[in-house]
């Protein structure tokens, strides 16, 4: 089991990525302001992460793949939804995809993490 099934990703998207997710933490942060000002922010940020780590107590290291492709496809949605400036339309529907998003990331990279020190210790 190949563990790195991603395809290559040109470096020139890379460039392209990189601001564009940086656009994404705008807006999730516009969002999150609109959407409830009285919340602070590191909680829609810790939230979605110590939900992953829970939830990864009970999931086998071999389904990390789904999870990042999860991850991926949310991100790329979340992308479109910066250019359809969806944030300051729908601000909570845009906080709940990245908060999705996040959870789905988490929970691949701890997967994955998992299943790489079982390989490694084998």
């Amino acid at each position: 089991m190949s563990l790195t099934p991603f395809p290559v990703v040109p470096t020139q998207l890379w460039l392209l990525l990189a601001p564009a997710n940086y656009v994404v933490i705008q807006d999730f942060n516009s969002a999150l302001q609109l959407s409830s000002p009285e919340q602070p922010l590191w909680v829609a940020y810790a939230f979605p992460m110590c939900l992953a780590a829970v939830l990864c107590l009970r999931i086998l290291p071999k389904y990390w793949i789904g999870f990042a492709w999860a991850g991926v496809f949310g991100n790329l949605a979340l992308i479109g939804a910066s250019l359809l400036d969806l944030a300051q339309m729908m601000p909570s529907t845009y906080s709940v995809l990245t908060s999705i998003t996040m959870l789905f990331l988490t929970q691949a990279l701890i997967l994955w993490v998992r299943m790489y020190r079982k390989k490694t210790q084998q």
